[in-house]
């Protein structure tokens, strides 16, 4: 078996597109991955075997830590050990990226294979949907906190703060979101006008999200519904925050999913998971 990686250029879109819409068994994912390299645009690879794609995945790198994601095999394919040579190919990557850790999240059925290249498990992360708009808040105090819109020019608190909680640095992302969702984009603050938490509100998912306590939470949740979104939203909540749990759990959203949160190198803490109320996705955290 021939089998190689090599960055993802423009000319092997169409081919990474097909490999994730029959593995994910997903409409088109192009816009999202042309997303995810406008990010990091050499941390993206395609596996081909005998000259043919047949995989791809990527790491977006943060600095202390990348983030791999989005991976996927040509079903056919599958279980011949592709997968764990683009794993091990994109820990490489991350590597000469400059990151020490590479953090991900895994399915059941995918966990094995990262547990096999010497990833180990730190947490776990759970899907939210809401199902019942009408119980939001039901029998809950108000939120008193006041959300305001972020800006541009709010961009370098955001950063500093998000990164406190994140664990890295990920300048290029809010920068991307704040561009993206404009007004969807908002944040408490204390009495001195410091940043105490934050949320993203996409089209069809809520994140990043993150708090500084469970009441900056809880005011960004009771704000982020008020808005629309093409269906109902989701968000992928570290097991580790509890208030984000309950939270959730008593404003009508149900959990759908759990996947497993992993390291490979580095030490457990690298994020204040606890704080961390929504992931921006599966693939980039």
């Amino acid at each position: 078996m021939s089998l190689s990686t090599q960055s993802l250029t423009d000319d092997l879109f169409d081919e990474a597109d097909r490999i994730m819409m029959a593995a994910f068994r997903s409409s088109s994912r192009r816009a999202e991955l042309a997303f995810y390299r406008s990010l990091q645009r050499n941390g993206w690879l395609v596996a081909s075997l005998e000259g043919a794609p047949v995989g791809v995945g990527g790491v977006t790198c943060y600095g202390p830590f990348a983030w791999l994601g989005l991976m996927a095999v040509d079903p056919p394919l599958q279980r011949r050990g592709i997968g764990q040579a683009l794993v091990e190919a994109l820990v490489v990557r991350a590597h000469e990226l400059g990151c020490e850790a590479v953090l991900l999240d895994a399915s059941n059925a995918g966990a094995p294979v990262y547990a096999r290249v010497g990833f180990v498990e730190d947490d776990r992360v759970r899907v939210y949907t809401r199902e019942s708009p009408e119980n939001f808040m039901d029998g809950n105090p108000m939120a008193t906190q006041r959300v305001t819109p972020l800006a541009q020019g709010d961009l370098s608190a955001l950063v500093s703060f998000d990164a406190y909680h994140f664990g890295a640095r990920r300048e290029a992302l809010l920068a991307a979101s704040l561009h993206r969702y404009g007004d969807h984009v908002f944040a408490t603050r204390d009495e001195t006008a410091a940043i105490t938490g934050y949320l993203v509100a996409q089209e069809q998912r809520i994140g990043p999200w993150v708090a500084a306590t469970p009441e900056a939470g809880e005011a960004l949740l009771t704000h982020a519904l008020t808005l629309q979104y093409a269906t109902a939203p989701n968000v992928l909540v570290p097991v580790l925050n509890r208030d984000a749990t309950d939270l959730l759990e008593r404003s009508g959203f149900r959990s759908s999913r759990e996947l497993r949160h992993m390291r490979h190198g580095g030490e457990p803490g690298l994020q204040r998971r606890e704080r961390l109320y929504g992931q921006a996705s599966f693939a980039i955290g």
